[in-house]
């Protein structure tokens, strides 16, 4: 993962309606915590990536608007899990593995890479997560109005 992967459309259209700068900045931070927790080889919940968040410094105003504006860690978790879902069933998810695929298969092999379910549940639920009512995305990626922005 990169600074261009934000799957803004893993946040409900309520949500980003709300969107500002600061917003966006604090989803990126989001999203650098997640690579991190990753290149770790850890599993991405929500406790390791907010600890991550903490741990970086970047729990700062940013971040800060983005929970008080609605933002949850637990949309950037479900958008990994989904996309490597969809890499995992269909071959690819759009621009992502191809640019990756060669970092995506040194991962090794586990009992558990094509159990989605349980990965959501632990990632999320047991994660330290709150509920999600649906899971994304919540609009098409090519309606998303975030993928070219300045944040």
């Amino acid at each position: 993962l990169d600074s261009a992967f934000n799957r803004m459309e893993y946040i409900p259209d309520s949500i980003t309606q709300r969107k500002s700068s600061d917003f966006g900045r604090g989803w990126t931070s989001v999203w650098r915590a997640a690579c991190t927790v990753l290149q770790a080889g850890l599993a991405p919940t929500v406790n390791r990536i907010r600890t991550q968040i903490k741990r970086s410094g970047s729990a700062d105003r940013n971040y800060q608007a983005f929970l008080k504006k609605g933002g949850r860690i637990e949309y950037a978790v479900d958008a990994i899990i989904t996309v490597a879902k969809n890499v995992c069933v269909n071959g690819d998810d759009g621009w992502e593995y191809e640019n990756f695929q060669e970092d995506i298969e040194q991962h090794p092999t586990t009992p558990l890479d094509y159990a989605f379910d349980v990965a959501w549940y632990k990632c999320i639920s047991k994660g330290g997560g709150g509920s999600l009512e649906t899971q994304g995305p919540y609009r098409n990626s090519g309606d998303d109005e975030f993928g070219n922005s300045d944040y």
